[in-house]
């Protein structure tokens, strides 16, 4: 989903993850505090990496699916075949 502003990306991303909650599709909120703020995370919800991190094994706008998530750590493999940059 592309939008042209932040409140515009915060409706769609609540409305998606609604929907797939509903089918079941999406495991318990669990509020983890990050670098942007506190946000409410759930295993099988879908992420961008907005940065480059060497040691994390990904690059800005890497995408990966989280498998796991704590109030202090989470999981989250990246996508194979997700979109990628190349430089």
């Amino acid at each position: 989903m592309l939008t042209y502003t932040n409140d515009e990306v915060l409706a769609l991303n609540e409305a998606a993850r609604e929907r797939m909650r509903v089918a079941g599709d999406l495991g318990e909120d669990v509020r983890v505090t990050a670098e942007r703020g506190a946000r409410s995370f759930a295993s099988e919800d879908r992420v961008m990496f907005l940065q480059n991190e060497r040691g994390l094994g990904v690059k800005n706008g890497t995408l990966g699916t989280i498998e796991q998530v704590s109030e202090k750590s989470m999981s989250v493999p990246p996508t194979m075949g997700a979109m990628s940059r190349s430089t």
